[in-house]
């Protein structure tokens, strides 16, 4: 068995992937990175919306930040999604960024029905 960089010539195979189970990491497309990119992007909205109301009273931090981490796993799980299927990754991306303007409703609306009038 001859062995030249990082490959093994006999069975073409990289040094980094495991045997037997038959993991193997496959490269993302444009499309998919793109929207990972997205949701990076997006991830940024529900906190920045959060922190420009300025400081809350306790109970309300609380039902904020719950309503911001429930938007940020839900976009998570879109990414994860995104990784483990191509196919899917528009249909994630559209999940997303509808989780993300409902949480983003219920920030705004939740912060005008306090707010004095």
């Amino acid at each position: 068995m001859k062995v030249v960089g990082r490959h093994n010539v006999r069975n073409k195979r990289l040094v980094g992937q495991r045997r037997g189970k038959g993991f193997d990491m496959r490269e993302l497309t444009l499309l998919e990175t793109g929207c990972l990119a997205g949701l990076l992007l997006l991830s940024l909205v529900l906190p920045l919306l959060m922190s420009f109301r300025g400081r809350r009273e306790g109970a309300i931090r609380r039902a904020d930040i719950r309503t911001v981490l429930t938007g940020q796993l839900l976009g998570a799980g879109a990414g994860v999604a995104i990784l483990f299927s191509g196919k899917i990754a528009p249909y994630a991306v559209g999940f997303a960024m509808m989780s993300c303007l409902v949480c983003a409703r219920i920030l705004v609306r939740r912060s005008r029905s306090e707010t004095p009038a």
